[in-house]
C-alpha cells in the first residue's frame, strides 16, 4: 500500500514540476543547458587543458612561449564558465523584485 502511494506521489510531483518547466520554458530551458555548459566549462575543460599539458611537456622544462596556448585555454574556458554563470544568475535575479546581489555585471 505505501509503495503504491509513494510511486503516485513522485509520478504526480515529477509531472507537476515538468509542467512548470514547460509553462516557463522561455527561461527553464536555457537555464538547465547554460547551468551544464557551465558547469563543464568550470570542472571539467580546465583539467583537460592542464592534462593536455602535461602529456605534451611530460620530461621537459616548457618555455613560456610554448605554455601561452596551453594558459590562454585555461583562463578562457574557466572565465567564460564563470561568467555564464554569473550572468545567468545575475539575469535571473532580475527577474525578481529585489536587486541583484550576486555580482556586479550589468543585466
Amino acid at each position: 500500500m505505501y509503495d503504491k502511494v509513494s510511486k503516485a506521489a513522485s509520478r504526480m510531483a515529477v509531472r507537476n514540476y515538468l509542467g512548470v518547466v514547460w509553462r516557463f520554458r522561455k527561461y527553464s530551458i536555457p537555464a538547465l543547458i547554460l547551468v551544464s555548459i557551465g558547469s563543464i566549462m568550470v570542472a571539467y575543460a580546465p583539467t583537460l587543458v592542464v592534462a593536455a599539458a602535461i602529456e605534451r611537456f611530460n620530461s621537459t622544462v616548457p618555455s613560456i612561449d610554448a605554455l601561452v596556448p596551453y594558459l590562454l585555454a585555461f583562463s578562457g574556458l574557466w572565465f567564460g564558465g564563470e561568467l555564464l554563470w554569473r550572468r545567468l544568475l545575475c539575469s535571473f535575479s532580475a527577474l525578481r523584485p529585489a536587486p541583484c546581489t550576486i555580482c556586479t555585471l550589468p543585466a
